[in-house]
């Protein structure tokens, strides 16, 4: 295995964006690696964080303008997963250092991009199976996916070797026209970690459960509880209450006040 030989990194990516000041609609990103050598207790320091580029405003870029941002990333990837000979505190002369990428960790939207998937609204809306969910109509000549009644009995994962195979027939697609076709039969666009020969985007594309666990699951719980009688103003008041005395450091994202 790869980290068996010494000086071995297994780095995480991450992209996210955020608003660069209060007030402003400007969206702008950053792409970080993490090295998930170091104890998880140091592992997420500022310090130990890489910074490995950002992302000019003033919105998102689009699926396949992302890809100009991660293509430096992944040259330098390749290199080093044969090594690159770095000055270390213990060699200062320089040693052998060599960097796999082990994963993608992302919310579901700058995941999709990244890894090179369609987004949650797509004819497959999922990136880790091959499922065509059947639409439900929201308006006039617009729909979403129907996820209820998942038919766990039937579940087939996508194929890493195929998933390869439908990002580089998208990629080598003579006509935008023909793109759109492939995205919409298969799911899959171009990314840029393809490149890397060892990476597998089905597999090592993680899930995100924060945003459903800690915000989505939570509010509906709330929502329910309400309506049924469960919570009262005074216990909104009180959970108010608790929040607003929370201190959190400086370089934390501020609590919202109002619930």
């Amino acid at each position: 295995p790869f980290v068996n030989k010494e000086r071995s990194l297994m780095v995480s990516l991450n992209v996210d964006w955020f608003q660069p000041s209060d007030g402003m609609h400007c969206s702008c990103g950053g792409v970080y690696l993490t090295i998930n050598n170091l104890p998880r207790s140091s592992r997420m320091k500022t310090s130990n964080i890489i910074l490995v580029g950002m992302i000019p405003g003033p919105g998102e870029p689009t699926d396949d303008q992302i890809q100009n941002f991660l293509r430096p990333m992944v040259d330098e990837l390749i290199v080093l997963y044969d090594g690159a000979v770095i000055p270390t505190y213990q060699c200062p002369n320089g040693v052998l250092v060599r960097v796999a990428l082990m994963s993608v960790n992302c919310d579901i939207p700058a995941a999709r991009k990244v890894a090179g998937f369609m987004g949650q609204s797509a004819h497959k809306a999922c990136n880790k199976c091959s499922t065509v969910f059947p639409r439900i109509s929201t308006g006039a000549n617009s729909s979403k996916p129907d996820f209820s009644n998942f038919d766990d009995e039937h579940w087939v994962m996508r194929d890493s070797t195929q998933q390869r195979r439908e990002a580089y027939d998208w990629l080598n697609a003579t006509h935008i026209t023909q793109q759109k076709a492939l995205q919409t039969s298969t799911g899959s666009k171009w990314s840029e970690l393809h490149r890397l020969c060892y990476f597998d985007v089905v597999r090592l594309t993680t899930v995100d459960p924060m945003h459903n666990l800690f915000l989505g699951t939570p509010k509906r719980m709330i929502e329910v509880w309400e309506s049924r009688g469960l919570l009262t103003v005074n216990d909104f008041k009180a959970m108010a209450d608790e929040s607003n005395s929370i201190l959190i450091p400086s370089q934390y994202c501020k609590i919202p006040r109002c619930m």
